[in-house]
């Protein structure tokens, strides 16, 4: 079993020979003439000039200092990263995939069928994140987080009510796992990696995006410490109602705080944020 869970490893492995370098990268290191190249190839000579251009204006007004990200302007984008980040996993996902058999078990049900149920769970994950690819750039990822966290917050209420009732079906728990799921595939799984790989100033992307990274990995790692806790002391029911009421302050934060990044590159969203802070 675990030699099989190799090969994806095998083919990711081969498969990052053949990516190509990141433009903005090169550009930052001086290396302007294979920036300019790997930009052609994607995109046509003349949307390559005009990339370029942004680029080496974007690079020109920034110093590169890590120390950015504790200005005031940049304090605001890092705080929104890192919310995106822990709310995501504090929703419940983690205790879906590494729970899911002991949730959805009901009286006499089989392991077979409780193994039936997660890869049911699984294949709307796929299903949905692929839906999120196509409709990321059509509504938005405002708008997809907004009804991606408002079906998240039904599930996990229906969840905790499903839970509470000794008699409820196990099926009727997996279509509302998977409702969960589904929702959290179109919205905060892929769009929280998205927001924080556009959000950032080129020169301090890197360092930024591996301190979002490291809040999201913390909050699964606490998460997954943190479940049995309350499953033990407030029960399975109340633990997703307390997760539910985690999702709460999102939808103010996707209403007053997180910006529209839909249809915009990355100069151009940097820009905006800087008019945005110098108000």
């Amino acid at each position: 079993m675990l030699g099989m869970e190799s090969l994806p490893s095998i083919l990711f492995f081969i498969s990052c020979l053949f990516i190509a370098e990141s433009p903005r990268w090169l550009a930052g290191k001086g290396r302007k003439d294979e920036a300019m190249k790997v930009l052609e190839r994607i995109n046509g000579i003349e949307v390559a000039t005009e990339q370029m251009k942004q680029i080496t204006t974007t690079f020109e007004a920034e110093n590169g200092s890590i120390k950015e990200l504790l200005k005031p302007g940049l304090r605001l984008v890092l705080f929104m990263t890192l919310f995106l980040a822990v709310i995501s996993e504090f929703s419940g996902i983690t205790t879906i995939w590494n729970f899911g058999p002991e949730i959805i078990r009901g009286q006499g049900i089989q392991l077979t069928n409780e193994m039936t149920g997660m890869i049911v769970i699984a294949s709307s994950l796929s299903a949905f994140t692929l839906l999120a690819v196509w409709l990321m750039d059509i509504a938005g990822r405002r708008t997809l987080l907004f009804w991606g966290s408002l079906g998240c917050f039904i599930s996990l209420v229906s969840l905790g009510f499903l839970l509470g009732n000794e008699n409820s079906s196990s099926i009727l728990k997996v279509a509302v796992i998977t409702m969960y799921v589904a929702c959290f595939a179109f919205s905060m799984g892929p769009i929280k990696w998205v927001f924080i790989s556009e959000i950032f100033p080129t020169r301090i992307r890197g360092r930024a995006v591996a301190i979002s990274t490291m809040a999201v990995w913390t909050a699964d790692a606490i998460l997954n410490q943190l479940f049995p806790v309350l499953r033990d002391n407030l029960g399975k029911s109340m633990t997703f109602y307390f997760f539910a009421i985690i999702l709460i302050p999102q939808f103010f934060f996707i209403w007053k705080i997180m910006p529209e990044t839909k249809g915009k590159s990355l100069e151009e969203i940097e820009h905006l944020l800087h008019k945005k802070n110098t108000k």
